[in-house]
């Protein structure tokens, strides 16, 4: 599997919106904000409209009113140079106020996903004096190096209950987090909930085909699935219509050919009888005139 094609992002916020459903209506996302007229974006842009109401997702908790969020795909590396990058976001983000400190220091997160933890981040930045403290599990909290409060979520150590969506999110997906991807999936039905887990569809189901394959075969009426392999199954079932044909067109040459019919009377027979060309209906008469009835 090709992973430099997948497009990863889409997949990402849909995914953490869904781990946030709940807070919804609370909630705005800014996908690849702009900062200024040329392409200088932030990964996601999350709002807080009621800064009063605190988020129960251990990732969340350290959402304030304004959370520039940085996302790195599988096979990406977490850099200090990322680090820093995102920490320019941040002020930049807070240099865009309508007048001077519009938008409050402490009113301003940093939070950076990534599937695998990044080890060399850490420890670059221990050995720059900062500290970086294990809050929850895969919520790291980073300080010393910004009074912003910054954290690294390691999606891939997330609990269930905090994580579901985001732990789809990599191209070596256990059969254990897909299963319960999939039952997470089962009562969404709001349009917004849906377009999310499309987007999910998309880079999960394409990065780990195999395993949503075979998952696809012990639970053929899941929808997740069948709208993943829909190609396939339209496909696989036009096989199997013509596999039915043949199997039709073959008992029809031996039935004839125990009936004592002629090898030519049969050929005009099937023309008729299958639509068939001739030249197609004397390949199947040679083909099944030498089986055994």
């Amino acid at each position: 599997m090709n992973n430099s094609k997948i497009q990863w992002h889409p997949g990402f916020c849909g995914g953490l919106e869904l781990e946030l459903r709940s807070y919804a209506d609370i909630l705005e996302y800014h996908r690849e904000k702009e900062l200024f007229k040329k392409p200088v974006r932030i990964d996601l842009l999350v709002i807080k409209k009621s800064a009063d109401i605190n988020l129960e997702k251990s990732f969340a908790k350290a959402f304030k009113k304004h959370n520039i969020v940085e996302y790195k795909s599988p096979g990406d590396e977490l850099s200090i140079d990322d680090l820093y990058k995102t920490i320019g976001y941040a002020g930049l983000y807070k240099g865009l106020g309508k007048y001077a400190d519009e938008i409050k220091e402490d009113e301003i997160s940093i939070s950076m996903f990534r599937y695998e933890k990044p080890v060399k981040l850490f420890s670059t930045v221990k050995n720059l004096g900062g500290n970086v403290e294990k809050k929850y599990d895969g919520v790291y909290y980073v300080s010393g190096i910004i009074n912003i409060p910054t954290q690294v979520v390691v999606m891939g150590e997330l609990d269930n209950e905090d994580g579901v969506f985001l732990k789809t999110l990599t191209d070596n997906l256990s059969y254990e987090d897909a299963k319960n991807f999939l039952e997470a999936t089962d009562n969404l039905r709001e349009p917004a909930d849906r377009h999310n887990i499309d987007a999910l569809v998309q880079v999960s189901g394409s990065a780990n085909r195999e395993l949503y394959d075979m998952i696809r075969r012990e639970d053929p009426m899941c929808e997740f699935l069948r709208e993943l392999f829909k190609d396939e199954l339209i496909q696989e079932r036009g096989e199997g219509l013509e596999q039915g044909r043949e199997q039709g067109i073959k008992a029809f040459i031996l039935d004839k050919l125990e009936d004592g019919f002629s090898e030519k009377d049969i050929v005009k027979r099937l023309v008729k009888r299958f639509d068939l060309t001739e030249d197609m209906a004397e390949e199947y008469v040679l083909k099944y005139s030498g089986v055994t009835v």
